[in-house]
């Protein structure tokens, strides 16, 4: 399963604002935290780059990618 969930449509909301999906990041691996809790993050099959390609062939121009574990630390380490 990938962390692309569902197949969102990004061109219906284009012309009222941009929207920017996140890819976090722990271990190179694709996650998401729960409230912000590392010691809940759920980790996704797939690689980050597919999910990033996945994200623009549904229209996405931009992705937010998140270092969690460079956030973690205080420096950038992925």
């Amino acid at each position: 399963r990938s962390a692309v969930i569902g197949k969102p449509s990004f061109e219906k909301f284009r012309a009222a604002m941009m929207l920017y999906p996140a890819i976090d990041l722990i271990g190179g691996k694709c996650v998401r935290l729960e409230r912000g809790d590392f010691a809940k993050a759920k980790t996704y099959e797939g690689d980050p780059i597919d999910v990033a390609k996945g994200y623009a062939r549904e229209g996405a121009r931009f992705v937010h990618v998140v270092d969690l574990d460079g956030a973690r630390v205080g420096k950038p380490l992925q």
